[in-house]
């Protein structure tokens, strides 16, 4: 073989790996959010490096210059992905991805240049992997944030979220919990605390407008079936109760579940005797989550420090922040995340996730209802089959009963995906299994689908276009919608 063939096939064979190496990020990026099975394997994380194999492979069988051609696309394209991935780093650096970052900080000098505790809004599925650690106790899985403090939580279309967080670090007014009135009581994720928009705008206010009853919001950010279930187990014994809505969000509920699994606090609570006793132990947690939200800020370059008067900026250590921030910006750069990141938001996770096996569970859009519009005994065994809606199902029993021996009505809330309400899916594999799983246990079932119909108007209901979370507008509609299914008076019905 002539010197220049074996140059030749070697850029072949480097052409095979680079675009096996793109490939599989992309997929990564797309399945960030789109839970692998419950085996933890994504099909698509096989096929994808197979596939560029077999490219490779093919290309050494092709003239010469039609190999060189291929590759110079090939290396041509991923110059191009990542000079959009250094963009997307320095634009991110005055503007951060994740959550604005820089913004959060200055908000927490702010307040505690006036004396408040401030914190950024810690989310549960943080603590899949590493649980909050205790001097006084075991590890804990904590459900709320820091309590009695002011949380810095989210930003999308309006303003930064803040609030004051109460005894148990949940987005309640602290009052609430010594109500001597049975407060009705809302429990889900980020939709349910109310993320990113103001205290005054959220499911909880509105509804507590609408009926003039006191409302306890235990909406845990980044939360699942699993979750829900600790927070009845752990929160609610003890409060006089009436009404208890579980609210479910379509995108993300039935993923959750199976990260929570794999967490080996929250999966003891299948176990109806097992307890973590959070209630009692918020001084370990505060203690705790602190000591953790220290730690992530250093990882930052940036330190949280106790004493109030002392400024965020004044903290930073040049030389420790230099190489936090060196080494995060050089592995998003490697890994391509901010690109993956807007891919993710342009594109949709749909198109890079159809095919992996829990993929009708996050966007139902790609699992319309078969012809003729009914669900079969097929389907059903399919889809109503799927591990995570196993989980899902023996986590809401659960709860039901918990729920009912302590003498209150457990309801369910079901919240449509922006794709779903946007395309029309609103009958889709997930909310019929849901559905139908639900009024089995004879349990009242309030659809969002209302506030979705026709689909132009579900535009407005969320922060973004494709998706986020609600909009005020949105918070707005699911309040009269639980206030609508209570049969309580709406002084003011939305337009």
């Amino acid at each position: 073989m002539s010197e220049g063939a074996k140059i030749s096939r070697a850029m072949a064979v480097l052409h095979g790996l680079i675009i096996a190496f793109l490939a599989v990020l992309l997929v990564y990026g797309g399945s960030k959010y789109a839970f692998a099975p419950a085996d933890g394997v994504s099909t698509l994380f096989v096929i994808t490096p197979l596939l560029g194999l077999v490219l490779f492979i093919g290309l050494l069988q092709v003239p010469d210059d039609m190999r060189s051609n291929v590759i110079l696309s090939t290396v041509s394209l991923g110059v191009c992905l990542y000079l959009i991935e250094i963009a997307a780093v320095v634009w991110g650096q005055g503007t951060d991805i994740s959550q604005g970052f820089k913004e959060k900080s200055a908000v927490m000098e702010r307040y505690r240049r006036q004396g408040e505790r401030a914190f950024p809004t810690s989310y549960p599925e943080t603590f899949y992997d590493r649980p909050v650690k205790s001097t006084r106790g075991p590890d804990i899985f904590p459900l709320g944030t820091v309590s009695n403090v002011v949380s810095v939580f989210c930003k999308e279309a309006g303003e930064l979220m803040v609030y004051k967080t109460d005894r148990h670090g949940f987005h309640n007014e602290d009052s609430v919990w010594d109500a001597e009135s049975k407060p009705i009581v809302l429990i889900g994720d980020s939709f349910t605390t109310g993320a990113c928009v103001a205290s005054e705008n959220n499911i909880a206010a509105t509804l507590q407008g609408l009926t003039g009853e006191k409302v306890l919001n235990l909406g845990v950010a980044g939360g699942g079936p699993l979750a829900y279930l600790a927070v009845i187990r752990e929160y609610l014994p003890g409060l006089k109760l009436r009404d208890v809505y579980w609210i479910h969000f379509e995108a993300n509920d039935l993923m959750n579940v199976v990260d929570e699994m794999k967490n080996p606090i929250l999966r003891r609570y299948t176990d109806s005797e097992f307890s973590q006793n959070l209630k009692r132990r918020q001084d370990e947690i505060d203690e705790g989550l602190e000591i953790f939200l220290n730690d992530s800020y250093r990882e930052f370059g940036m330190r949280i420090e106790k004493d109030e008067n002392v400024s965020i900026s004044e903290t930073l250590i040049d030389s420790e922040r230099r190489a936090a921030f060196f080494k995060k910006y050089i592995t998003d750069v490697l890994l391509l995340r901010n690109t993956r990141f807007l891919v993710q938001t342009i594109v949709g996770t749909r198109f890079l996730t159809a095919q992996t096996n829990n993929a009708e569970w996050m966007y139902p859009v790609a699992n319309p209802l078969p012809a003729g519009g009914t669900m079969t005994a097929v389907d059903a065994e399919k889809y109503c089959g799927n591990p995570s809606f196993g989980l899902f199902k023996d986590a809401f029993d659960r709860g039901l009963k918990e729920v009912s021996t302590l003498g209150a009505k457990l309801n369910f809330v079901y919240i449509h995906d922006v794709h779903s309400g946007l395309e029309g899916r609103l009958d889709n594999l997930q909310y019929l299994c849901v559905r139908q799983f639900v009024e089995s246990k004879e349990t009242l079932f309030i659809d969002f689908t209302d506030s979705l119909i026709p689909p132009d108007r579900s535009r407005v209901l969320y922060a973004y276009p494709k998706g986020g979370h609600f909009s005020e507008r949105g918070y707005e509609m699911a309040g009269h919608t639980i206030a609508r299914s209570m049969g309580s008076l709406i002084h003011k019905k939305p337009e």
